[in-house]
């Protein structure tokens, strides 16, 4: 964000300079009152933006915030004029497109407290190319054949595509002006008019099949399918900046008769017990399922994967039936610290949920038979191919796999910390933790993944089908430091990374200067000088 006006202005000619200053004044200015304006955005919508800055307003509190800092001078004197642009600061500010995204021009509702400021702003944004303000059928209209701004008292209307021409682009703006309330997107469409009643800070919908590039909803055979697959499939999603996490919530609706068939697939709970076996109260990283198993082999035949994965328990003597029935759908993968004995990698623990022991204990036993592994006790370890530091242990409706022999000793003797997560009553749970990633892991560090942890503590997901027709997913990432807003975290973490790519390019550069350098001088030869007759 901080890098949009970075380097001297290049005016109105380039149309997107316009387009990303009303961006950044919304991000840096606009709150919600009632989405009053939303009524201009049709029904034909592909995509919209909607940003309401009363929830940011605690993390963002003026513009020496956004651009007075780690910015330049021009950044600074752009912000400037923008808190004096005639902009009403009270209400939700859209951006959207009507098509395809790389085809159909993108509009922006801007609301106004001043029109006589906002004109006043126009003609002065940019002196070497100053815009014209005309009365044009009751609206004041200024523009050019990239993008075009129409306004009255109360509404600005930016429209902006390249080379679509001024002429049509007024047509387009006058047609969002003077659109009927009974076509507009929020009566025709439940998920964005329930997006407008529970937004965040920065709220998002999308029509999955209008919005795709050109390219791909041409007219050909493999067009023709991705439009099938994306009709009638939806996304909304919204983002709040809290103190110490960065909180995205996301909801997939489909009315796809597709969808129908799998749609139970991550529609159960975790089993909590099963997750709480991960032998590290702080593991690297952690992913949790609960899958409904005869969708899932379904899904695998569907998509030509059953048949290897079948082939292969044929061969090791394993029947598909019994390898699926025995399964009850919950899997738990987690990485722990690093093993010595696994040279310095990570730890790998794998719980699956059991649905019959019976069938649990033969599906071992032929394995056995076969040498794949051998019984020690009351668990299994590697034999023959497998090494025998990996270990299967099967207990009480799960079988537990262990990478080390130092993770299974602990399992097995009942003295492994328990993992503790607050996952809800969701079907999939994913947990990274940078912290423990760069403590166990400094081997695989870089300036990069070093710089991240400076900023970023971990990032978490949870996920789960609620029906037939929707699908629920968060993303947490949590910031550092914890008491203060990740807004400013992820902010600055953006200006050190511009701050490391310019240097790594400088060494790049150095490197490779002095490769050249040193070629040009290996194949150099002085001339021997003739001799004097």
């Amino acid at each position: 964000m901080y890098s949009v006006f970075t380097g001297k202005a290049k005016g109105f000619a380039n149309y997107k300079t316009f387009l990303m200053a009303v961006l950044m004044l919304w991000v840096a200015t606009s709150c919600n009152k009632t989405p009053q304006h939303a009524k201009h955005i049709p029904k034909q919508a592909s995509a919209v933006v909607a940003i309401d800055t009363k929830k940011l307003a605690w993390d963002i509190i003026s513009f020496d915030d956004i651009f007075g800092k780690n910015t330049d001078t021009t950044s600074d004197e752009t912000g400037k004029k923008l808190q004096e642009a005639g902009i009403d600061f009270l209400s939700t500010s859209y951006v959207f497109s009507t098509g395809a995204l790389d085809k159909a021009p993108v509009s922006a509702l801007l609301p106004l407290s001043d029109a006589a400021k906002f004109k006043a702003f126009l003609e002065t944004f940019d002196k070497e190319h100053p815009l014209v303000v005309k009365e044009e059928n009751g609206f004041r209209v200024a523009g050019n054949n990239d993008f075009v701004v129409m306004f009255d008292d109360k509404l600005a209307i930016v429209a902006t595509l390249k080379n679509y021409g001024e002429a049509q682009l007024k047509t387009h703006a006058n047609t969002l002006f003077t659109l009927a309330e009974e076509n507009s997107l929020a009566e025709s469409n439940t998920y964005f008019k329930g997006l407008l009643e529970h937004g965040g800070a920065l709220s998002f919908w999308v029509s999955l099949k209008d919005a795709m590039p050109s390219e791909a909803t041409a007219n050909n055979p493999a067009a023709d399918q991705t439009n099938k697959a994306l009709t009638g499939r939806f996304m909304t999603a919204t983002l709040d900046f809290e103190k110490g996490k960065a909180v995205l919530k996301s909801d997939f609706y489909s009315e796809n008769e597709a969808d129908k068939e799998y749609g139970k697939l991550l529609s159960q709970p975790i089993n909590k017990d099963l997750l709480a076996d991960v032998p590290s109260d702080k593991p690297m990283g952690v992913v949790a399922l609960k899958l409904d198993v005869p969708l899932l082999r379904k899904l695998m035949q569907k998509v030509g994967v059953s048949m290897q994965v079948e082939g292969g328990l044929t061969m090791a003597g394993v029947s598909p039936d019994d390898f699926f029935g025995m399964l009850s759908g919950d899997v738990i993968v987690a990485a722990t610290e690093a093993a010595a004995e696994m040279n310095g990698t990570p730890q790998v623990f794998v719980n699956l949920g059991i649905s019959n022991n019976e069938t649990c204990n033969k599906v071992l036993g032929i394995l056995s038979s076969q040498s794949f592994i051998k019984k020690e006790n009351d668990y299994f370890v590697g034999g023959g191919v497998v090494p025998a530091i990996y270990s299967l242990i099967p207990r009480d409706k799960k079988l537990m796999f262990a990478s080390s022999a130092k993770m299974r000793d602990l399992i097995v003797g009942n003295k492994a910390p328990k993992f503790k997560a607050e996952v809800g009553e969701n079907a999939m749970y994913f947990l990274l933790d940078f912290d423990v990633f760069t403590q166990q892991m400094s081997q695989f560090a870089t300036d990069y993944s070093r710089l991240a942890n400076k900023y970023v503590k971990s990032f978490e997901a949870t996920a789960i089908q609620k029906s037939e027709k929707q699908s629920e997913a968060v993303f947490s990432l949590h910031t550092k430091p914890e008491n203060e807003s990740s807004w400013k975290a992820l902010a600055e973490y953006g200006q050190e990374v511009k701050k490391l790519d310019e240097a790594q390019r400088k060494q790049w550069q150095m490197e490779e200067q002095e490769i050249i350098e040193a070629d040009t001088a290996s194949v150099a030869v002085p001339l021997e000088e003739e001799p004097v007759q």
